[in-house]
């Protein structure tokens, strides 16, 4: 494998790890809105834990879902 391959192997698993850990996030984010909304929590407009939980979920599943497509790509 030169090093050609393996920067478009990385720049793939990239796109990848940001595009499923986008959808997961807001996956995340629509679920505690429901959870706002159902509940009522918004009292004050102070639900700026939602958007801390979420960003907290994007980073996480960056991380993941990066060294997964990192870790297949490689063992081809």
């Amino acid at each position: 494998m030169n090093y050609l391959e393996l920067a478009i192997q990385i720049l793939i698993g990239l796109a990848g790890a940001t595009a499923l850990s986008l959808m997961i996030a807001m996956c995340i984010f629509f679920i505690l809105k429901l959870i706002v909304y159902i509940f009522e929590l918004n009292y004050g407009r102070d639900v700026y834990w939602v958007f801390t939980v979420t960003n907290y979920v994007l980073i996480i599943s960056w991380i993941v879902s990066f060294g997964y497509f990192i870790s297949t790509i490689t063992l081809k």
